[in-house]
């Protein structure tokens, strides 16, 4: 069976019972060196000088295993973080037997172990101040907490205000646009009503000229017809045998601005029995 020793900081202590897991490695650890708070990791070293983990039951019992089979003893190599200070007195014996140890290290002597539980004992009067400061850290974390919690939301609202602003400015802009079209196509609507009024006013004013043409008496004609009418040398008159007061007819509904085909406006005056009015809205409707 192998025996077992653990080596921390130059000392190298005997380790009582024996290990078989990683927890019974821990306390032997922890009673051998007087230690109670420390963070603790293992190793050991094989037959070349490899530093092997020692962290789990299953590298335990291997290291166990190797150390027995190899005839030596199995050194334990101690890492301790944290709060590495002496609580206990140490129970592990500075004294190892055998000459087959992997490593030699300098033991300590015990003045400087008392030494050191004294300091240990010191320390411990003065607790309440520790806790003292531990809770003013825990109130200035909270304070800090809650005024990053409170930047936050101010942020936070921030942001959900500005969002509002824009969309109401947004809003505004559709407002806009909406009554710019709005004027837009009532003024169109205005224009187009404009120009139906003028276009209607001179409807009348044309149907005005052709009443007032119509209600002339032949005789009212203008110089031009009356001395076409007297010279009888017209050349569509002797071609349609037309008598002066049918010539006048037709010659009238020329200056109206229906043309100067007198076979059409002829033919049109005899189908409407020679009534000049009939004949003029006849060819309004022909336009």
């Amino acid at each position: 069976m192998a025996k077992t020793c653990a080596v921390y900081d130059g000392q190298r202590r005997s380790l009582r019972g024996l290990p078989t897991n990683i927890e019974t490695v821990e306390a032997a650890v922890r009673s051998a060196f007087g230690f109670l708070a420390a963070n603790l990791e293992f190793s050991w070293l094989d037959e070349d000088n490899d530093a092997i983990a020692l962290s789990s039951d299953s590298e335990v019992a291997e290291a166990m295993e190797i150390a027995a089979k190899n005839g030596s003893s199995l050194v334990i190599q101690v890492i301790a973080t944290g709060d590495t200070a002496i609580y206990l007195p140490p129970e592990g014996d500075s004294e190892v037997e055998g000459e087959d140890w992997i490593v030699v290290y300098d033991y300590p002597k015990h003045s400087e172990v008392e030494a050191g539980l004294q300091e240990q004992a010191s320390s411990k009067e003065a607790p309440e101040n520790k806790e003292d400061d531990t809770e003013q850290m825990l109130v200035k974390m909270e304070a800090e907490k809650q005024a990053l919690k409170e930047e936050e939301e101010k942020e936070a609202l921030e942001q959900i205000a500005q969002i509002e602003r824009d969309s109401e400015a947004a809003r505004q802009l559709q407002r806009d646009m909406q009554d710019e079209d709005n004027a837009q196509l009532a003024e169109q609507e205005h224009a187009a009503r404009e120009l139906q009024k003028q276009l209607e006013y001179e409807e009348q004013l044309a149907m005005a000229e052709i009443r007032d043409a119509q209600a002339k008496e032949p005789a009212q004609v203008d110089a031009a017809v009356r001395a076409q009418k007297a010279s009888g040398h017209s050349e569509a008159q002797k071609r349609l045998s037309l008598d002066v007061d049918t010539w006048g007819l037709v010659l009238q509904l020329s200056e109206m601005g229906f043309g100067e085909d007198f076979d059409k406006l002829h033919d049109v005056l005899k189908k409407h029995k020679m009534d000049l009015s009939a004949a003029a809205e006849a060819l309004i409707g022909q336009a």
